[in-house]
């Protein structure tokens, strides 16, 4: 295994481990540990164990930065002046809308706290057009996150910690909000939010789209209108990853980067003699992957996807190969590094986990075959689709036993029938609904009028999809699920065996 792959589990280790303590560890013992084991870095042996004393480290120190961050105890429980923006897309229900507040500042009684932090909102009823990067003074009433003492549930108060969420709370009042000028990153968060609306819900004269939750996820990563039939169905057949915006979606909006700069730069004539087209190619491609992420709003999942294809476009410009694992390990560092917090969670190990798996699979299949000759154009055609198949089912049943012992530990469920399904869905998506939505949303935003017919066959083809796999997920074999506490035997078996 390379030495930076080690170096990047090892720091993810040791900012899970802080999840498990009951205190945070004071700074100064933090800034005495970092001291004493930064000279090891340079260590040939065991390069994991710095890394992990160096992520524990790390992560204690953010988490008391965080702490820092959350409203007073004096202004929770009565009701209190709030200012600040709104951060991601708000979710309405049946009785509220919830959205997240960035505050600015907490006003009560005369008293000011200037940049509390992040508070997560309810506002009952009908409240008027909530938007993302929106500016909102509004009275509420605060109360410190809690969740229920369920051993093997959903730890609420941690999952609101880990999101910057210092408390929760409900609007009581609306004063009018002065209007601020929209900095860059709000524009980005008010077109996301534009876009999901426009997708979810079309305006008069506009037909609704076919499965228009499934293709708002693709296009903006919002997934708040799936239905839940909807997600039984992905749930079941092991497919919840497609509508996640992750290695997937964006490897495939580099590509078409790429193949578009590429193949435009060919025909400008004298141009591709001062810049190669593949040096265009890789640039528009390494752009197309940021904007991508951009529009998905940089979820996890997503910068992971972009942190190694953005290492893997530079390694290509500068003419360097690299070894998948180094890269992986890169990724690994900087995601840790940036999102400490993250670490613990089920998504961040199943990301990382199926790209490993992925290309540790590719690598040994390659190693096997032997090179295709191209004798006859009819011939090699067929080899290819018949090798592309066979990598396919292989991939496929190295993620379905390598993620069996995370989905276990973490979920206490596994989809049986997950490789089956994977094998008819993902080059449906991944040739067919993917392209063809990523093509609607940029046409969408440019003003296309074919955008709407381009989104409907992206829909249509999604919907045609899940109903042909319908009756995979119906049937009482294609999920197996367990208690938590034999979910952790089964993968600790699996793990041993």
């Amino acid at each position: 295994m390379p030495k930076l792959l080690q170096a990047g589990i090892g720091f993810a280790l040791g900012a899970c481990a802080v999840s498990a303590q009951g205190l945070l560890a004071p700074t100064p013992l933090l800034f005495a540990l970092a001291l004493a084991v930064l000279p090891l870095l340079g260590a040939r042996r065991a390069p994991w164990l710095v890394a992990l004393c160096l992520g524990w480290t790390w992560c204690n120190f953010v988490s008391t930065q965080q702490l820092a961050e959350h409203p007073d105890p004096q202004y929770l429980g009565v009701p209190v002046l709030v200012t600040g923006e709104i951060r991601g897309i708000p979710r309405p229900d049946k009785h509220a809308t919830r959205f997240d507040l960035v505050l600015a500042e907490i006003r009560l009684n005369g008293q000011v706290q200037r940049n509390p932090g992040t508070i997560r909102l309810r506002w009952y009823g009908k409240p008027p057009p909530l938007r993302a990067g929106d500016n909102w003074s509004l009275w509420v009433k605060l109360k410190a996150p809690r969740g229920y003492h369920n051993r093997w549930g959903i730890d609420y108060e941690r999952h609101l910690f880990v999101r910057g969420i210092g408390a929760t709370g409900y609007v009581l009042a609306k004063p009018p909000a002065e209007p601020r000028k929209l900095s860059w990153h709000r524009s980005l968060a008010g077109l996301r939010n534009g876009l999901a609306n426009t997708l979810q819900a079309p305006t008069d004269g506009v037909p609704g789209l076919p499965a228009a939750g499934i293709v708002a996820a693709l296009a903006v990563g919002e997934r708040s209108a799936i239905t839940s039939a909807q997600w039984r169905l992905l749930r079941r057949a092991g497919l919840s990853h497609l509508v996640a915006i992750s290695g997937l979606h964006v490897s495939l909006a580099a590509l078409f980067g790429f193949t578009l700069g590429r193949g435009l730069w060919r025909l400008s004539g004298a141009l591709k003699r001062i810049v190669a087209a593949r040096t265009v190619g890789l640039w528009l491609s390494l752009a197309s992957a940021v904007a991508y992420a951009a529009l998905a709003g940089f979820p996890l999942p997503t910068c992971r996807a972009l942190a190694m294809i953005g290492a893997f476009i530079c390694l290509a410009l500068c003419l360097y190969r690299c070894h998948y694992g180094n890269l992986l390990g890169a990724a690994l560092l900087l995601l840790s590094a940036l999102w400490p917090l993250e670490c613990a969670s089920a998504g961040f190990w199943l990301s990382f986990l199926a790209v490993w798996l992925i290309f540790r699979t590719m690598e040994v299949r390659q190693s096997r075959q032997p090179p295709l000759t191209a004798d006859r154009i009819v011939q090699t055609f067929g080899r290819r689709c018949s090798r592309y198949l066979t990598n396919l089912l292989y991939v496929q049943w190295a993620l379905f036993l390598g993620l069996a012992p995370v989905l276990l530990f973490y979920f206490g469920e596994i989809s049986l029938l997950a490789p089956v399904a994977n094998l008819i869905a993902v080059p449906i998506f991944s040739f067919v609904a993917v392209p063809l939505v990523l093509a609607g949303t940029v046409l969408l935003l440019s003003g296309g009028s074919l955008a709407w017919s381009i989104l409907v066959a992206g829909g249509t083809v999604i919907d045609w999809t899940l109903a042909l796999l319908a009756p995979l997920a119906d049937c009482s074999f294609a999920a197996a699920t367990l208690s938590p506490g034999s979910g952790v035997l089964a993968a600790l078996s699996i793990c041993a065996w």
